[in-house]
């Protein structure tokens, strides 16, 4: 009678297989379980936990011990986008980026606006921001607000009185006129 053996499955550190024993019999095909990681694509089960052979279901048991097979795992990349909005003259940090990598992302801000926040993925006031990238695409858009600034009107040796008015960077907006006389 053929005898048999215990095949242990070893995640190699990521998920949890369907399950992790299996008693089969010398010279039957391999019985695999399923598994599946966060970020990462499965590759396969091997005789090491690094390199070794690939084990598939059409492989057959002949290895006359227990014994254990490993599953190897390829890392995802997943794509950062960044957006500009009003007020902002660049963005750095998009691209395509392993899963969990430690991400930084920053933006310029033009003249006469002052930073506000990131959007999107998540929303931030912090204008350079760093994150681990997660297991999905992300999205971000830079925001700046225009600064407030005071118009004083002054005739100029007329005679007239207008008060200041406030306007905010680049945002139009119609200007007093036609206050001041000649003398």
């Amino acid at each position: 009678t053929r005898n048999y053996y215990t095949i242990t499955y070893n995640a190699n550190g990521r998920g949890t297989p369907s399950f992790t024993s299996k008693d089969i019999q010398f010279g039957d095909e391999y019985v695999l379980p399923t598994i599946s990681a966060t970020g990462y694509t499965f590759d396969g089960w091997y005789t090491a936990a690094s390199g070794g052979t690939k084990i598939t279901s059409s492989t057959t048991v002949t290895n006359a011990s227990n014994h254990t097979l490993y599953a190897h795992w390829t890392i995802n990349k997943y794509p950062i986008t960044l957006n500009m909005g009003t007020g902002i003259s660049a963005v750095s940090g998009a691209g395509n980026y392993d899963y969990n990598s430690l991400r930084n992302i920053n933006a310029t801000v033009k003249p006469g606006y002052t930073w506000s926040k990131w959007t999107g993925y998540t929303t931030t006031t912090t204008q350079a921001y760093s994150f681990n990238m997660p297991a999905q695409s992300v999205t971000l858009t830079a925001n700046a607000t225009g600064n407030p600034y005071s118009v004083v009107y002054n005739c100029n040796g007329g005679t007239g009185t207008r008060n200041a008015t406030s306007h905010v960077y680049g945002t139009s907006s119609a200007v007093s006129t036609n206050f001041c006389t000649n003398t």
